[in-house]
């Protein structure tokens, strides 16, 4: 009876350590698995067995321990490829914003060489203009000058006939005068009679202000010879804006000299 008592209970036991070393497998325990593997014989086995659940615990512990790390690297990992992600997202934002400054800044080069070129070309137009005001300034002063000897020597000549001021030539069509100052009006009838096409036979001199061909180009541009009553009183008053500031003034120096 003993022995079927001992035998039942080595085989209970047996039957436990079984289910145990099952247990171990399923669950990987690589301790509990080495505690069967590396017992001797059956007592070894049962010595072993005294610590195996104690061992199997805390391979459990360890293996939730486990779990909960690699859980916690399986964050950190999904946070490292999200976070590289972001970072070559930003990469290729700040690569493409790089490549429309280089393309502002090349079209800013490049507006700046236009412009430059502009400028120069401007300056050197300038440069022409200025050349050219000169050489009409001097060939007005010529005309001037040649205007008032010819009118002296023609008084002179009127003064020893006996005669006035010898008449300008033209079509004798007259213009509107109208919208013009006394003084300006006063001006134009001693000049022309208000006829745009009066010339003077001693100069250059034509239109209702009589003024010389070179006042006429840097007044009127390629419209110089111009009949257009507008466009004449629009010369002549600009040139005795330049030349006297007023038709007043004007009046008056051409009642001291008998040219304006």
């Amino acid at each position: 009876m003993a022995l079927e008592a001992a035998a039942d209970e080595v085989g209970r036991q047996e039957a436990r350590l079984a289910i145990q070393v099952r247990g171990a497998y399923m669950t990987g325990s690589v301790t509990g698995l080495a505690v069967v593997v590396q017992a001797n014989d059956l007592r070894d086995l049962v010595e072993r067995a005294v610590t195996l659940s104690y061992v199997i615990s805390a391979d459990q512990d360890a293996l939730r321990r486990l779990e909960v790390a690699r859980k916690r690297a399986v964050q950190l990992h999904d946070s490292m490829v999200e976070a590289e992600q972001v970072r070559r997202a930003a990469e290729v934002k700040v690569r493409r914003q790089l490549a429309e400054l280089e393309q502002v800044r090349a079209v800013r080069q490049d507006a700046k060489h236009q412009l430059d070129a502009r400028v120069a070309r401007l300056a050197g137009a300038a440069a022409a203009l200025r050349r050219r005001s000169a050489e009409l300034r001097r060939l007005i002063r010529q005309e001037e000058l040649a205007r008032q000897r010819a009118a002296a020597a023609a008084r002179a000549a009127a003064a020893r006939a006996g005669g006035g001021e010898p008449p300008a030539g033209g079509s004798g069509r007259r213009c509107d005068l109208s919208g013009t100052s006394a003084a300006e009006r006063w001006i134009i009838l001693r000049e022309s009679s208000g006829d745009p096409t009066a010339d003077n036979p001693t100069s250059t001199a034509f239109g209702l202000g009589q003024l010389l061909l070179g006042n006429r180009i840097l007044y009127l541009g390629h419209h110089y010879a111009t009949t257009d009553c507008g466009r004449q009183l629009w010369a002549f008053r600009a040139y005795v804006q330049d030349r006297y500031g007023t038709a007043t003034r004007a009046k008056a120096f051409w009642q001291a000299n008998g040219w304006y």
